[in-house]
């Protein structure tokens, strides 16, 4: 229902001429994207965090701070707007701390070079997909939130298919043998 919902709220815009059949069809992949990045962020949390309720915080606080987080840090640009340099102080703090956040929270247990690379990226192509968004160049926003959302999906998921392939017997581990 969380998923088809606002999947078919998109196509009732889009039957009533609420947006064009190339938007709907960013827009429903982009959901796609979303929700598989979504689903494989609680997975991988889930696996990593011992304690139930820290990794549900953790993987709630990583989307909060993704979405919200970076269009609040628009918000402040925006509202500091005569000046270059009071603007680059919330966009530096925002992104270099998320992505040091985005490392601790979901590489500092199981850390690798692919987790790294999509904790670097997640806040700074967030913020120019929201930017995108902002000046309707929807095509760019479909394929950043894609390409770094799916880059970061993979990431999360080559441990969780590896960690079941030991828990089935299917991988033996170097004292195994």
């Amino acid at each position: 229902l969380m998923i088809a919902l606002p999947m078919a709220l998109c196509m009732v815009l889009w039957w009533y001429g609420g947006m064009t059949t190339e938007n709907l069809l960013f827009v429903l992949g982009g959901l796609l994207v979303l929700n598989l990045f979504v689903m494989m962020l609680g997975v991988h949390c889930g696996m990593i965090y011992a304690n139930s309720r820290t990794a549900v915080i953790v993987s709630l606080g990583t989307v909060f701070f993704l979405f919200l987080g970076v269009s609040a840090c628009m918000m402040i640009m925006i509202s500091f707007s005569r000046s270059f340099e009071t603007q680059l102080a919330p966009f530096l703090i925002i992104t270099v701390f998320g992505t040091i956040g985005l490392f601790v929270a979901l590489g500092l247990r199981n850390p690798s070079p692919a987790i790294l690379t999509a904790s670097a990226f997640l806040p700074f192509i967030t913020f120019h997909a929201i930017t995108s968004f902002a000046l309707q160049h929807y095509l760019m926003v479909f394929l950043e939130t894609a390409a770094v959302y799916g880059f970061t999906t993979a990431a999360m998921m080559i441990p969780a298919i590896a960690e079941f392939d030991i828990a089935m017997g299917r991988t033996k581990t170097a004292g195994d043998e």
